[in-house]
């Protein structure tokens, strides 16, 4: 149950780009240890590190190279803003120009170009007047937590969850300057802010940062629960940039359920358990505190409600002898049953409230653009415009991974007998 796998099969470029991203996300996690254990080791017995809460931050040498996550995020942000706030007929060519050339830099290799085109693109949307100097360098940003499922019970030398911060893109247009950016820690479906450091640094055209920002025990008093990172520059208004989830008990023992729990179904040995099993199996492996930057399914699910889900959806195959997926409403990530090869074509489904009656329902098969994934389909076009869809017109919706689901009409016959 790690980020470090993937059942993409037919892009060998893709997987190699995404062992790498792991390999050096595993490097980062055990500098950052190194970092605390450094600390805690030049601290007297029982006392805190004076300089525990301080950020640590330094001006890079140029921006780092945007991951698959950063594009979604920023595709994700663009897609919401859209939905509220639809292309008024006279911004529609500016719109498009904006879209032709985003779409250039992404396939030129240049994510950083087509991440800030998005996002400019997105204010665009909601406003008339030039973006505020202080948003356009939030925009330039990128926060990560590590781990991003912090357990209490786990030992680590960290007091509390790592953020880093780092610059995206270089933010041309808005004159360097010594500022400070506000890191703030808000509680989901909460109001106001629970935690915040500060981080002054140089930002602007040609200055890029990156700052090592300790929560510490500050963040554990706040209990259990998901948490937004949200980044704040002088006028830029709060803005989102990364996802938290504490846990007060360990984890550890929810995913030991689940590994005990494959393994009493396997014990099973009954026929119509297996494809349910290769399911739960594969959905499984989605689960990690620090997932694959390179792996949306993986990076944009809330890993404590999958383990719940999983948990589950073994107890429904133990007491009932049930198949947890069979008429299963709402939207979930499954693959195909493995090809020849073992590898499987991962895709996600929709199931509409209507399949509670049992009728037959359409299918539709959404096929995404080049460049997107099948979580990208189901989660962003439309802001879920698809999802909708299917609740307003009784229709079951498939969104596979273009691809390799394409590059044989095998695995069109696959989907179908599979669901």
């Amino acid at each position: 149950m790690t980020s470090g796998r993937t059942n993409h099969s037919g892009d060998v470029k893709r997987r190699g780009s995404e062992r790498r991203s792991n390999s050096g996300g595993a490097r980062l996690v055990l500098a950052l240890v190194a970092c605390a254990a450094a600390w805690l080791a030049s601290s007297p017995a029982g006392a805190q590190p004076a300089h525990e809460l301080t950020p640590t931050v330094e001006q890079a040498k140029g921006p780092v190279l945007p991951t698959r996550a950063d594009t979604a995020q920023a595709y994700l942000r663009f897609e919401s803003t859209l939905f509220r706030h639809p292309i008024k007929p006279e911004n529609l060519a500016e719109i498009n120009a904006d879209f032709d050339r985003l779409t250039q830099s992404y396939f030129s290799q240049r994510p950083g170009e087509a991440i800030r085109t998005i996002l400019d693109t997105e204010w665009k949307l909601r406003s008339s007047e030039p973006m505020p100097a202080g948003l356009v360098l939030v925009n330039s940003l990128r926060v990560r937590a590590y781990p991003r499922l912090w357990s209490w019970s786990t030992p680590t030398p960290l007091p509390g969850p790592m953020l880093v911060l780092e610059s995206l893109y270089d933010p041309t247009g808005v004159p360097a300057r010594q500022t400070t950016v506000q890191v703030q820690v808000r509680r989901v479906g909460a109001s106001g802010v629970s935690l915040m450091r500060e981080v002054p640094c140089t930002l602007g055209e040609g200055s890029f940062v990156r700052a090592m920002i300790p929560l510490g025990e500050e963040f554990l008093a706040l209990g259990g629960g998901g948490f937004e990172i949200t980044l704040e520059c002088e006028n830029s208004g709060p803005v989102t940039a990364e996802l938290l989830t504490s846990v007060p008990g360990s984890f550890d023992d929810a995913l030991q359920q689940v590994r005990e729990g494959i393994q009493l179904i396997e014990g099973f040995d009954s026929p119509n358990m297996a494809r349910p099993l290769q399911i739960i199996k594969a959905r499984a492996e989605l689960i990690s505190d620090t997932p694959s930057p390179e792996r949306t399914a993986a990076f944009l699910l809330n890993p404590v409600s999958l383990a719940g889900e999983i948990l589950q959806d073994l107890r429904k195959m133990d007491e009932h002898a049930a198949n947890p997926f069979e008429n299963r409403q709402g939207e979930y990530w499954r693959p195909l049953p493995p090809r020849a090869d073992g590898s499987a074509i991962p895709m996600r489904v929709h199931c509409p409230m209507i399949a509670a009656s049992g009728r037959p329902m359409p299918l539709v098969i959404a096929l995404h653009g080049a460049g997107g994934d099948e979580s990208m389909f189901m989660l962003g076009y439309g802001s879920g415009a698809i999802r909708r869809l299917a609740e307003e017109r009784g229709f079951l919706v498939a969104t596979p991974f273009t691809p390799t689901f394409g590059s044989d009409a095998s695995h069109f016959d696959a989907l179908l007998a599979d669901l």
